[in-house]
C-alpha cells in the first residue's frame, strides 16, 4: 500500500490521490488511516505521510529486536536449567 502511494506521488496534501483506483479498500488501509500514516485531503482523497511511516516501521523493529531478545533469554534460561 505504502509504495503504491509512494509511486503515485501522492506524498503530500496537494498530491493526494482516491485510494480505490490504486489499491483494494481493506481494514488494514482503515487502520493505517488510524495510525496516521495516510492523512485525509478532501473528498476522499489521502495521501502518504512518509514520516509517520517510518516512525512506525522503526516502532516495530524494534518491538521484534525486543521479541527476539526476551525469546534469547527465555531459551538460555531453560537450558541452563536443564529443561531443554
Amino acid at each position: 500500500m505504502v509504495r503504491r502511494f509512494r509511486e503515485a506521488g501522492a506524498t503530500t496534501p496537494e498530491r493526494a490521490i482516491a485510494p480505490e483506483q490504486h489499491i483494494r479498500p481493506s481494514f488494514i488501509f482503515e487502520r493505517m488511516v488510524r495510525q496516521g500514516v495516510f492523512k485525509p485531503s478532501g473528498q476522499n482523497l489521502y495521501y502518504l505521510d512518509e514520516a509517520r511511516d517510518e516512525e512506525l516501521r522503526k516502532q516495530r523493529l524494534k518491538a521484534m529486536a525486543l521479541l527476539m531478545i526476551g525469546l534469547a533469554i527465555l531459551l538460555a534460561a531453560l537450558y541452563l536449567s536443564g529443561k531443554i
